[in-house]
């Protein structure tokens, strides 16, 4: 069940009923409201980002709520006196507070923030100790952030800062280590290799049983090319090696789940170069610290482009737990409904399941996620409505995602590859046949080319596939069947 809160800011908060597993927050704000960051800690969740004032983009300042357990919620702005400031991202400290990185400007109107601003907040979202850091000699303003815990329990901050060069303006990667409290104990500026070369952080993670640091994004190599660059505890570079080779990605690479001390899983938005329409994917990749790739989730949307989530998209809660928010753009139109739809994989990139978000006349652009106490995710970025803003903020559980499935062996008579009922309302029987290999991959797509699950399974021969599409939608799907060296497919109807 999914409780949706309406409130005006004029309006007292109204208490929250406790019992409820999914829940809404929506109320509408008079500015734009972009949630980009945020944690938990065991009394719920922190959530931070910035307004924009009005709808022409004329100054920003900082944001944050916090949302407990049940749903209720706490919201606070943080306007800065002649200038303006936002937050970008943070990590929940061990004793509940939040450690908050985001910037400063002096002007208004201006995309120059030369000031770094690092804040320790409480759960009642009150700053209880900050700091500033200015831009040094050379440089003009900070640029993304990004965030993660060192094994010291320090701080880890990437973000990148820009400086005129002879070619127009370039950024050069930074990286920061702070303490609990927000000092600063070390800074390390990376220029990038060629004089039009931009470094652009997307994720920096530390390498498990080690204190060798991984950073994601672009700049090292060259102008848009992604590596992964590896820094030891002192923050030198020690490498870094290219990704993706053939394929253009954006920078929104995003991995902090390891599965062992050398492989990961990385979730990426990219598009084919070699296809004509450019068509745009969401995917996440099974991926080494050498750069090999092991296994690939590519989800496809024949019918729009897919985005995932710009400053978190790969949300990990247990081994068959990890939710990829994605969303379709409408080329900067944001008055076009654009539906959002999370994904629900495990450790072995199966796709579960998945969950369709969609509002009338409605633009929700999800931009982070965070999980829950109790094995869900919350899933939130901005939201608009006939040019009003709406704080969204989505929770979503598990259960509302997983497809049971179940695989009986079947006993005499002549079996073919088929489905029924056909019309199905609950569970759909397939039947299997003639594979060569025992393992085999499932898809079911529907017919715009939304795929709803894939899954790796091993079955005996013959065998009857009988999965629960109750929660689908009604209309035609399209079920695949892959075995390595043949492919069957066919469809079969939702009603």
């Amino acid at each position: 069940m999914r409780r949706h809160i309406y409130l005006s800011l004029l309006f007292a908060l109204m208490p929250c009923i406790a019992l409820c597993q999914s829940w809404e927050i929506l109320y509408q704000e008079d500015n734009i409201v972009k949630l980009v960051g945020g944690d938990c800690n065991e009394n719920g969740n922190y959530i931070v980002g910035r307004i924009i004032k009005g709808h022409e983009y004329n100054g920003t300042y900082a944001y944050a709520m916090f949302v407990n357990n049940d749903g209720s919620y706490e919201h606070e702005s943080f306007v800065l006196e002649g200038g303006q400031c936002m937050f970008e991202c943070a990590i929940c400290l061990d004793n509940g507070n939040l450690f908050v990185a985001g910037k400063k400007s002096s002007q208004y109107s201006s995309d120059v923030f030369d000031t770094l601003w690092v804040a320790v907040i409480s759960q009642e979202l009150e700053i209880v100790e900050e700091h500033t850091y200015p831009v040094e000699d050379k440089y003009l303003s900070w640029d993304r952030l990004c965030l993660t815990k060192g094994n010291n329990g320090e701080l880890l901050l990437a973000c990148n800062a820009s400086w005129q060069g002879i070619y127009g303006t370039r950024t050069d990667d930074v990286i920061c280590r702070f303490d609990a409290n927000g000092n600063m104990i070390e800074r390390r500026y990376y220029e990038m290799p060629t004089n039009i070369g931009s470094g652009i952080p997307s994720d920096i993670t530390i390498i498990p049983e080690s204190d060798n640091i991984m950073l994601l994004g672009k700049g090292f190599y060259g102008p848009g090319v992604q590596t992964m660059a590896f820094f030891d505890e002192n923050l030198d570079l020690i490498s870094y090696k290219t990704l993706f080779t053939g394929l253009k990605v954006s920078n929104w690479l995003h991995s902090k789940h390891w599965l062992n001390n050398n492989q990961f899983l990385m979730s990426a938005m990219f598009y084919d170069i070699e296809n004509l329409d450019e068509q745009e994917f969401a995917a996440v990749f099974k991926c080494d610290i050498a750069a090999n790739f092991y296994d690939t989730l590519i989800y496809n949307r024949y019918d729009t482009c897919d985005y995932t989530a710009q400053f978190c998209s790969l949300l990990y809660v247990n081994d068959s737990t990890i939710f990829l928010p994605t969303f379709n753009e409408t080329a900067g139109m944001d008055s076009i409904p654009n539906d959002a739809v999370i994904c629900l994989i495990d450790n072995d990139l199966n796709l579960l399941g998945t969950k369709r978000i969609q509002y009338d006349d409605v633009y929700f652009r999800i931009l982070h996620c965070q999980k829950t106490n109790d094995g869900g995710g919350l899933f939130y970025g901005y939201y608009l409505q006939d040019r009003t803003s709406m704080v969204h903020v989505l929770k979503l559980t598990r259960d509302e995602f997983e497809v049971p499935y179940s695989i009986i062996e079947n006993s005499g008579g002549e079996n073919h590859n088929s489905v029924f009922p056909n019309p199905v309302a609950d569970v759909l029987n397939i039947m299997v046949e003639n594979v060569e290999n025992q393992s085999i991959t499932l898809s079911i797509s529907n017919v715009n080319g939304l795929k709803m699950l894939e899954r790796k399974m091993s079955l005996s021969q013959p065998s009857t596939i009988r999965l629960d599409v109750s929660s689908f939608e009604k209309g035609v799907y399209v079920y695949q069947i892959l075995d390595g060296k043949k492919s069957f497919c066919g469809k079969f109807i939702k009603e």
